[in-house]
């Protein structure tokens, strides 16, 4: 009964657009400031302490972007590229 009414609870939340798990730390346009910094040769573990993230976090947002999404037929880096127009670092 209480698995019944827990997957009831999920799919609702599905159907109103929700989706289970933990938030990401960083939003898009900071993963898109952290490629354009590793492509200006900054070290992985210098951006890490800049976000205050683990230097493993810094690598696999590296390792996506080196990717191709199936989606799109693009590189993930291409268009992460474009929403680092406007660095978030400068805010500051």
């Amino acid at each position: 009964m209480v698995r019944e009414r827990t997957r009831a609870g999920l799919k609702a939340a599905r159907e109103q657009g929700r989706k289970g798990g933990r938030r990401s730390k960083l939003m898009p346009r900071q993963r898109a400031e952290i490629l354009a910094m590793l492509a200006d040769g900054r070290a992985g573990a210098e951006i890490a302490r800049i976000f205050r993230v683990h230097r493993a976090t810094i690598s696999r947002i590296a390792a996506e972007a080196r990717t191709v999404s199936p989606k799109t037929g693009a590189a993930p880096e291409a268009v992460a590229m474009e929403a680092a127009a406007e660095p978030l670092l400068s805010e500051s």
